[in-house]
């Protein structure tokens, strides 16, 4: 049973994230099976506020992942040097790196870490929540999830 549920636990928590992240119009495009217009949908998105490219740069590789275009998505990732960043804006490459352990590599525990230090470097006015069903699904991903360990 657990072998079903888990699944469908990613699955949806994988939509809040992106549903939270983007918009409805947003989620509209990713349902397509080609990630072309939800690529074009962020970018179009992007503004020119002091962090626009690197949120933009995480939503691009954030999407190559999600299709399986891994090779995509590190290339985009690895447009910024993210050690050079301020740790509120190295989160997003750590938590692009969690998400790459679950869906690629099926390395859960690694993602989970790696989901917990994204959490730990951002700094939050707001988002934060996208960060904890990352956590949340890493949680579910290891078995650790009962009602007493569940960081909701």
């Amino acid at each position: 049973m657990i072998d079903v549920l888990l699944p469908i636990v990613l699955i949806t928590s994988v939509i809040k994230l992106v549903n939270r992240i983007l918009s409805i119009r947003a989620n509209k495009h990713f349902k397509n099976r080609n990630p072309d217009k939800l690529l074009r949908f962020i970018q179009r998105g992007a503004d020119n506020g002091p962090d626009s490219n690197e949120i933009t740069i995480f939503g691009l590789a954030q999407v190559y992942a999600y299709y399986g275009m891994y090779d995509s998505a590190t290339e985009q990732i690895n447009v910024i040097d993210w050690t050079k960043k301020p740790n509120r804006l190295k989160s997003f490459e750590t938590r692009y790196q969690a998400i790459i352990q679950y869906i690629r590599y099926q390395n859960f525990n690694q993602g989970l870490d790696l989901a917990n230090e994204s959490l730990r470097l951002g700094k939050f006015n707001f988002g934060k929540e996208s960060y904890k069903i990352i956590i949340q699904v890493g949680e579910v991903l290891n078995g650790d999830v009962d009602d007493k360990n569940s960081s909701t």
